[in-house]
């Protein structure tokens, strides 16, 4: 899954990207995607840690998050938006995006329009993603205009119906909206989903304040980057202290990543035994026959039957034998619906 970063010149963007995945300065041990810096981070899942100590697995393999930091930007002139909508294009590509807005006052860094206000800079890059979206429907509902003179029969009625969610999805960029918030059938969201819009893609805020406190923007995440950098290069001892003094409640790593799962509508479940503890992750709503494909083609062709264990049944029994013991190991067809934490034994023929 890759999450894209994205915020205006000395938002703290990058300082995130350095939070969440771990790097000891800017874009240590990240990669070129683009024009964008690209770093991977394990997503650490403690059931993860009773899995292995009870299979003895030989090894943790968590679910991994690629995350691209894109360069600021910057809407200022036209020059500067088209430019930034070419920074924008390898976002495409992500599940979800992450954008970073200033919260915090500093006299070394002055803000960008002379005065913090996050909801001015949030609508500013929203406004940037609409007329990225709006560049791409107008050009695509060009190209279907000409097309619709040469075709005939299914393929045409197939433009036709393309069209029509064309002209849905500007009507909603044109009046300024995400989207992400139309109301469309199963067809029409699998097409969507084709053209990988901007403003269709899941969204999280994060608030970058100068201290611990109440995000001003709603449904978002307030995180002092600045003072949790300097906590994540503490030894345990001196965290401790420090997150006593200023009242942070621990490191917001795991905090943002539940909250892209969740935006994103991921889950993960869990798979055991002596070679490996394994964190799989998957979309919520995702049948057991399809869970099993994310394993590999096989698992899927050949399903059998699902032998599963919640998570929260797993630790209460004491484990595999315990569940099996209260009959809380069920076994379950390829139509199940996999939720969140459970341990799957997948048994498949082929």
């Amino acid at each position: 899954m890759k999450i894209g970063i994205i915020g205006l010149p000395m938002s703290g963007k990058t300082s995130l990207f350095r939070l969440l995945t771990g790097a000891e300065s800017d874009n240590a041990g990240a990669v070129q995607h683009g024009r964008a810096q690209l770093r991977q981070t394990k997503v650490e899942d403690a059931r993860l840690d009773r899995l292995q100590r009870d299979y003895r697995a030989k090894k943790i393999t968590p679910a991994v998050i690629d995350f691209l930091d894109f360069p600021p930007l910057d809407a200022s002139t036209e020059a500067a938006r088209r430019s930034s909508a070419e920074l924008l294009a390898p976002a495409r590509e992500a599940g979800a995006l992450i954008l970073v807005v200033r919260a915090f006052e500093s006299s070394f860094l002055p803000p960008l329009r002379g005065k913090v206000d996050p909801r001015a800079d949030y609508d500013e890059i929203f406004h940037e993603l609409v007329f990225a979206d709006l560049a791409v429907a107008t050009g695509r509902r060009e190209r279907i205009a000409k097309g619709l003179e040469r075709k005939h029969g299914e393929e045409r009625k197939a433009l036709e119906a393309e069209l029509l969610l064309i002209e849905k999805v500007l009507a909603e960029l044109e009046a300024g909206r995400a989207v992400r918030g139309l109301r469309l059938a199963a067809d029409e969201q699998k097409l969507l989903r084709s053209f990988q819009f901007l403003s269709a893609k899941p969204l999280l805020v994060v608030e970058n304040c100068g201290e611990q406190r109440s995000p001003i923007i709603p449904d978002s995440i307030a995180i002092p980057l600045a003072l949790e950098l300097e906590l994540d290069a503490l030894d345990p001892e001196s965290r401790a202290v420090f997150q006593s003094e200023y009242r942070i409640e621990g490191p917001s790593r795991a905090r943002v990543i539940s909250a892209i799962y969740e935006r994103a509508g991921l889950i993960s479940f869990l798979t055991a035994g002596e070679q490996e503890a394994r964190a799989w992750t998957i979309p919520a709503g995702t049948r057991a026959a399809d869970a099993a494909g994310a394993i590999h083609s096989d698992l899927s062709r050949g399903f059998i039957r699902a032998e599963v264990i919640s998570y929260a049944d797993y630790t209460r029994d004491g484990g595999h034998a315990g569940a099996r013991e209260k009959g809380h190991l069920r076994l379950e067809g390829k139509d199940y619906i996999v939720q969140d934490g459970d341990v799957i034994l997948f048994r498949f023929n082929v």
